[in-house]
């Protein structure tokens, strides 16, 4: 995964995100959009994973709880999701409703 700045991080079925755009949401959950790429070029592209207003935002492989976030839908879901108390690990929880976003 690469965060917004261009950092790589390793992945697995948990992902490293900046921890200083995040201490806001540590202990609450939230709602972030998973997206599958429109267009690529890789054989296997990965999600876009962003909340609204962008302090996450973050590349994610197809699969795990990112693949079943997707499973059904064409482009893309609203999920609440909860940062870790180690600061740097996503989780997705369960479907969130629509936004305008």
């Amino acid at each position: 995964m690469t965060s917004r700045y261009g950092t790589r991080h390793s992945l697995g079925t948990r992902a490293a995100l900046e921890v200083a755009a995040l201490r806001r949401a540590e202990a609450s959950r939230f709602i972030v959009k998973v997206q599958r790429p429109l267009a690529s070029s890789e054989p296997d592209p990965p999600a876009l994973v962003y909340d609204q207003t962008e302090s996450l935002l973050m590349f994610a492989p197809m699969v795990g709880a990112v693949a079943a976030a997707l499973e059904g839908e064409p482009f893309k879901v609203y999920m609440w999701a909860q940062l870790e108390a180690d600061g740097r690990t996503l989780r997705l929880l369960e479907r969130a409703p629509a936004q305008d976003w």
